[in-house]
């Protein structure tokens, strides 16, 4: 099964109809047909149930489509890179950043835009959870985050772009916001909400193992999915919640507070592919080498 037919078949599954597929790739309905029949030929077994209104992939039909993606993925991937190759680096970067560690992207791309004027630079916004295998498997040049995502893979390299200091963020209308001065003392009574594993990963364990340290033991913990519900929870004063200092995503409602005693930050990192040679991606790095953190130069960018 040739690029072509893996196309075709890929459509069909997401269409599931083989008129859409022809009117897509411009050939014949009758075509699109013989060439899903050459592929149930080829593995042996039927990939599709035929109904009246049109087509839906059975469960071998599943597997096949699974290998189909992965491969013109890869496909594609390759492609660029020889491209890139050719034409001495990428024209269009494409960074990931989440709600913790996105505030420093203006400064890496004001820098490396007026260096590079040529080249694009796409930003989307992860989940947490996400960014880690978003880099592993290239569909990202790099992502922006906490550290506790990217420590354990051998195929990402990163480098630490600032730090945050963590403590909680309270409602403004609790008793706790009033307070000069909190201690772990003062939250014995409190609610923490956190973020779900699968919300918040590592971090959450680095959390976790923060609060034995200091010899706490929340009255009660409730999992949120991610920093919104985190944050609108706070600000209905149902709890508390910890963060970074520059994660309270509703300062309207909610403010950041210190723990007295406790220290811990949270290192925002530039995670990257360990094999990712590409020229943008390498001038795209050196660029952020030269932050030394939050939004401030170490000095200016060389020649």
């Amino acid at each position: 099964m040739n690029l072509r037919k893996m196309q075709y078949f890929v459509d069909a599954v997401e269409l599931e109809n083989f008129s859409m597929v022809a009117k897509k790739n411009y050939i014949s309905q009758t075509a699109i047909s013989q060439q899903i029949m050459a592929i149930e030929n080829e593995v042996g077994t039927q990939l599709f149930e035929r109904l009246n209104t049109g087509v839906k992939v059975n469960a071998q039909g599943k597997l096949l489509y699974a290998f189909c993606c992965s491969t013109l993925k890869e496909y594609e991937k390759t492609v660029e890179s020889i491209r890139s190759m050719v034409s001495g680096g990428k024209k269009t970067l494409l960074v990931a950043i989440t709600q913790v560690g996105g505030q420093i992207v203006p400064d890496i791309l004001t820098a490396f835009l007026k260096k590079y004027p040529d080249i694009s630079v796409n930003v989307k916004c992860l989940a947490i959870n996400e960014m880690a295998e978003q880099v592993k498997d290239g569909n990202v040049d790099f992502a922006i985050g906490p550290i506790y995502d990217f420590i354990d893979s051998d195929a990402v390299d990163t480098e630490i772009l600032y730090s945050e200091a963590t403590g909680i963020i309270v409602a403004k209308n609790s008793s706790l916001f009033k307070m000069p001065k909190i201690t772990f003392g003062d939250l014995r009574h409190e609610t923490v909400i956190m973020l779900s594993k699968s919300g918040g990963l590592k971090s959450r364990e680095h959390l976790l193992e923060k609060f034995k340290e200091n010899s706490y033991l929340p009255k009660k913990v409730i999992d949120v999915p991610d920093m919104k519900a985190q944050a609108v929870l706070v600000s209905a004063n149902v709890g508390i919640a910890f963060v970074a200092e520059n994660a309270n995503i509703d300062a309207e409602n909610n403010a950041f507070k210190l723990i007295d005693g406790f220290h811990d930050e949270l290192d925002i990192v530039l995670a990257w592919r360990k094999d990712n040679t590409d020229k943008t991606v390498q001038n795209f790095l050196k660029c952020c080498k030269h932050l030394s953190h939050f939004h401030s130069l170490r000095e200016p960018l060389a020649g």
